[in-house]
């Protein structure tokens, strides 16, 4: 954990930012509970990643490509699947 320190005009402490609209406070509550609960039980909830623009425009190491087991939206999942089964399978020249 880091400590932030704030000042009179920095951007999280300014009115003309909107730092204490309702949504940032629900964010704010949302990141302490977490932080509480870390500090209880060690752990962090893992959060599934969500990529709806994911995409590889060029693969130089297509051999190298693999999918990491990493918790991911259903949606970001089928992406992944799709990119995988479309990457071009080429042996590698010796070198």
């Amino acid at each position: 954990m880091l400590t932030k320190i704030e000042t009179p005009d920095s951007l999280t402490q300014s009115a003309v930012s909107d730092y204490d609209s309702a949504r940032r406070k629900a964010d704010r509550q949302k990141v302490w509970a977490k932080v509480e609960d870390w500090r209880q039980n060690g752990r962090v909830k893992s959060v599934p990643v969500d990529i709806p623009t994911l995409g590889i425009s060029h693969v130089s190491r297509p051999d190298l490509l693999a999918r990491r087991d990493i918790p991911v939206t259903p949606a970001t999942s089928a992406r992944v699947e799709r990119i995988l089964a479309s990457a071009p399978v080429t042996e590698m020249a010796a070198q």
